[in-house]
């Protein structure tokens, strides 16, 4: 016997035994939160992936058609410094752009290039309306209705009546638009282009923490930036789609 009393010996097994039922509950606990952690991040990641894919194949496109409306880019651009996308930084940048002080001008021009722009990635934005990764994640989720409303509200205006039987082209139509339709379209675009700013923060703030060099190429194409030609943002979207591609 270990205590050389059988009745101490029982005491202290039993005794023992009454806490087993509490360790193994604290083990689980601890391993339920440290596996939930792991699937947390591997989740973060994914929403990440589908993210970045978003603005490569087509967000960095209908930002810099929403960025058209806008006359004071210039001082927007101002607050995206290189250390503006510092993530201990990031939450005061996101509240500077959500409280910027917007200047959307709409034309009939600019409108009709968002339009064209939309319906060029409609069945995209869909699509990722429809993705079940990204139910967890509102602010982008929002942000693909907000720009998704925009198309819709285009569209609308574009295929009002019959074309044939008036002779009026989809162009025309968004001439001859009134002043209650300008500005519903107006605060319809102020919605979507803040809010796509903003996700275009979060999404700048995750390439410069894990992909340093595709944050160099996402930095060159700021669609922000002021003399930047419609053919370089082309042009180094693709470059930046092409080694995005070859990363993953």
């Amino acid at each position: 016997m270990l205590f050389h009393d059988s009745e101490t010996t029982a005491f202290y097994f039993l005794q023992d035994l009454a806490f087993v039922p509490v360790q193994i509950v604290t083990v689980t606990i601890i391993l339920n939160r440290f596996l939930n952690m792991i699937e947390d991040k591997k989740k973060a990641k994914k929403i990440n992936v589908i993210i970045s894919t978003f603005f490569v194949d087509a967000g960095i496109s209908i930002l810099a058609a929403l960025a058209a409306f806008n006359e004071n880019n210039e001082e927007l651009s101002r607050l995206f410094s290189q250390d503006g996308f510092d993530r201990r930084k990031a939450a005061h940048l996101k509240k500077q752009v959500r409280e910027f002080d917007y200047d959307i001008r709409v034309t009939s021009e600019k409108l009709m290039q968002l339009a064209e722009t939309m319906d060029r990635y409609r069945d995209y934005t869909l699509n990722m309306l429809g993705n079940d990764n990204l139910l967890e994640h509102d602010s982008f989720t929002d942000m693909l209705w907000a720009a998704f409303h925009v198309a819709d509200e285009l569209k609308t205006r574009r295929n009002t009546g019959s074309q044939e039987a008036e002779g009026v082209s989809a162009r025309r139509k968004l001439d001859n638009l009134g002043e209650d339709d300008l500005a519903h379209l107006q605060n319809d675009i102020l919605r979507a282009y803040t809010a796509m700013t903003v996700e275009w923060v979060n999404y700048m703030v995750y390439l410069r923490e894990g992909y340093p060099f595709l944050y160099a190429l996402a930095v060159e194409k700021n669609p922000y930036k002021s003399g930047v030609s419609k053919a370089h943002l082309q042009n180094s979207t693709r470059q930046f789609a092409q080694v995005s591609r070859m990363r993953t």
